[in-house]
């Protein structure tokens, strides 16, 4: 088979890796990017950017007690974080994995501040009480979120490094067109107030490139490309299940179907 050939009959089989079925013996030299590949176009699809909260959020349709909203019901996920993180640690056998994680584990606790607590300023400059959004008893929707996070984070560490992308991959982008709308549409510009957002637009690069470093050596150590897929499908919907809650409890219409 000539390597052009073999290249487009490897593609095609990444193509569908959702669909549970393994690259044939002579792709496997390519499974490891294309599964990536295949995982960055997935993230890509479920872009949070596109649910219809962050859609009003951008087009500065939000009024403030819907911001202020947003940041109490999303406060459970932030302040889950640092354990999805610990979970990820425990599961991490090579020492690579696991200094990455540990760095990021100490981003989140101390970069510039504990990040649960830099979001509670976000909070405070909606118009939110800081000591209500931490007792607010979480919705269900977020409690499946965290839940679904927290599960997936603790059953091995390619599923924690997979459910860990999914969310991260996303955050420099997406915390930075909350900076602009704050900053442009809803009149939030205090540093303060966009500390966890400023923080997460850069540090998140950083983070997303090293857990993608080590799926890529749990894929060459034989990881499945199917289960990473899997994992992925379900930690996109438990983010966009979170969104869906904000929408609910602060009365956003849900009207654009998923992308």
């Amino acid at each position: 088979m000539e390597l052009g050939c073999l290249a487009r009959a490897c593609e095609r089989n990444f193509l569908d890796l959702r669909s549970g079925k393994e690259p044939p013996k002579h792709c496997t030299f390519m499974r490891t990017e294309e599964t990536l590949r295949a995982l960055d176009d997935l993230i890509r699809e479920r872009s949070i950017l596109q649910h219809p909260f962050y859609r009003a959020w951008k087009r500065g349709e939000l009024i403030r007690d819907q911001l202020a909203t947003y940041s109490r019901v999303y406060y459970p996920h932030v302040a889950a974080f640092p354990t999805y993180l610990e979970n990820a640690i425990q599961c991490a056998v090579d020492s690579s994995t696991k200094r990455a994680l540990e760095d990021n584990l100490l981003d989140e606790r101390t970069n510039p501040a504990p990040h649960p607590e830099l979001w509670l300023n976000f909070a405070t400059a909606t118009g939110e009480d800081r000591n209500k959004v931490k007792r607010a008893k979480p919705l269900a929707k977020v409690s499946s979120t965290t839940f679904t996070f927290d599960r997936l984070t603790s059953e091995g560490i390619a599923s924690g490094l997979t459910a860990l992308y999914a969310y991260e991959s996303q955050q420099p982008e997406v915390a930075g067109e909350k900076m602009r709308g704050l900053r442009e549409s809803y009149n939030i510009k205090s540093p303060e107030a966009l500390s966890y957002f400023a923080v997460h637009a850069t540090a998140d690069l950083e983070h997303r490139a090293s857990e993608r470093a080590a799926l890529a050596r749990c894929l060459d150590a034989g990881t499945s490309p199917a289960a990473v897929m899997n994992v992925a499908e379900e930690a996109l919907e438990a983010y966009w299940n979170l969104l869906d809650g904000v929408c609910e409890e602060a009365g956003v219409q849900l009207t654009e179907a998923l992308p």
